[in-house]
């Protein structure tokens, strides 16, 4: 019923307040008689079950209250760690930004932006709005069903998220989207080639360590006399280093590369390999396997960078 309330067993729930993918709640149980009226926990939950943990109970209000606040303190404060982390501008993708479209047109490999109005505040920024459509029902041009399979663009580059003005069924202006098909193709090749190097095995895992990033985006814009281009829009990365096993495990079914790895983690071979043969796609000698390190080396500015951090 609409007003029937909230319970975490026999608790009632006072105040929750949620904070990336967990709440912060504030519950009491009036009946109780030993010491335990109030319950301070974190909250999970999805269409089908509700999961609770870090359950601490007292039988003093502000106790309680204080310690509630402490938790929302800190979850807050971890979640905006997390979000400056990701080191992009923390901006909302509105209607005003996006180009029409309509439910007749096919939206399979476009790219779409989710409704902030549907998110959660705390997730109301472009990096959470952006997915690339892979598939369902609803993707198909004239759909009856409404699922839509897709790929969160900030899994694919965080710094997708910065400029790209799109709608909310709707295609990345043009640069934004040649620049994008580009460097996935050219990480398709690579995948190819890696595949074909002896002794990799898409059953084992890996750790990948990519040296570099590129953006083509600039081969798709043409700027007129004086004009000024911030690095957003043209220079970073869709596959910045940080992200590249996420970038790379897309062309998987099931992941094959389980962790990022460092220049130091590589065996004398492979820093043999970096610092005297390694040289940028799409070289010959720009996929290399150390073990269960696999090497793709993009640029030379990354790889002069990853021979400074080699210690044999």
């Amino acid at each position: 019923m609409e007003n029937e309330k909230r319970k975490v067993g026999d608790y009632t729930v006072l105040c929750a307040v949620n904070i990336g993918s967990r709440e912060i709640i504030l519950a009491e149980n009036e009946q109780s008689a030993n010491g335990e009226r109030f319950l301070c926990c974190y909250g999970e939950r999805n269409d089908i079950f509700e999961k609770f943990s870090e359950c601490a109970v007292g039988d003093d209000y502000i106790d309680a209250a204080l310690f509630f606040a402490e938790r929302i303190k800190k979850d807050a404060e971890q979640f905006r760690a997390e979000v400056e982390k990701l080191d992009i501008p923390v901006t909302v993708i509105t209607q005003v930004d996006c180009i029409p479209d309509h439910y007749k047109n096919d939206i399979n490999g476009k790219i779409i932006a989710i409704n902030p109005a549907v998110l959660k505040p705390e997730y109301q920024r472009a990096d959470r709005q952006l997915y690339y459509v892979t598939g369902g029902f609803g993707a198909s041009a004239n759909a009856r069903g409404s699922a839509v399979f897709c790929k969160n663009l900030a899994v694919l580059g965080a710094a997708a998220a910065a400029a790209i003005a799109v709608n909310c069924l709707f295609e990345a202006q043009k640069v934004w989207k040649l620049g994008f098909d580009a460097e996935m193709k050219a990480h398709e090749r690579i995948v190819a080639r890696l595949e074909r190097f002896p002794g990799f095995d898409a059953r084992r895992k890996y750790r990948l360590l990519q040296i570099g990033s590129f953006s083509l985006r600039r081969n798709y814009y043409r700027r007129t006399a004086g004009e000024e281009i911030s690095l957003d829009l043209l220079e970073t990365s869709f596959t910045p280093e940080f992200m590249s096993r996420i970038v790379y495990n897309f062309y998987y079914p099931e992941d094959v590369f389980y962790d990022n790895a460092v220049p130091g983690e590589l065996s004398k071979a492979g820093q043999d390999f970096v610092r005297n043969r390694a040289k940028p796609w799409p070289s010959a000698d720009a996929v290399y396997i150390d073990g269960d390190i696999v090497v793709i080396v993009l640029t030379e500015e990354g790889l002069e960078k990853a021979r400074s951090l080699l210690y044999f």
